[in-house]
């Protein structure tokens, strides 16, 4: 009979019990990059409400569905950012949340609104 090291078992325990490995640790790493998809409808934004994290990059890719709404760019006041939403392409919204906090974004008239939740 073969007898385990004490590493070997230690491993084994771990492992059993739940405990995370190296390889299970590294890949529960943050995203290089936090990626989401709104889609702008006559319902508004979809989804209205999203969730980041501090610190980390994001690309937020909006895509206008409908010519029946005002919603033809979307407006970040916080920071003063406003991009044209042309129908049916895709626009690309790149920051790095640095703060915890909501921060709202809407259309040009204020009528659609939208949150990005910073944790």
């Amino acid at each position: 009979m073969q007898k385990l090291s004490a590493a070997t078992t230690g491993f084994a325990i771990a492992a059993l019990s739940g405990v995370a490995t190296l390889g299970q640790a590294q890949a529960q790493k943050a995203p290089a990059v936090q990626k989401a998809q709104v889609a702008v409808t006559q319902k508004g934004y979809q989804p209205a409400s999203l969730m980041l994290r501090a610190g980390v990059p994001a690309r937020i890719t909006f895509t206008r569905k409908t010519d029946a709404t005002c919603a033809t760019e979307v407006v970040f006041p916080d920071d003063k950012v406003t991009k044209p939403l042309p129908l049916n392409k895709p626009v690309v919204v790149a920051f790095t949340p640095k703060k915890k906090g909501t921060y709202a974004f809407t259309c040009g008239m204020k009528m659609f609104k939208g949150k990005v939740v910073v944790r």
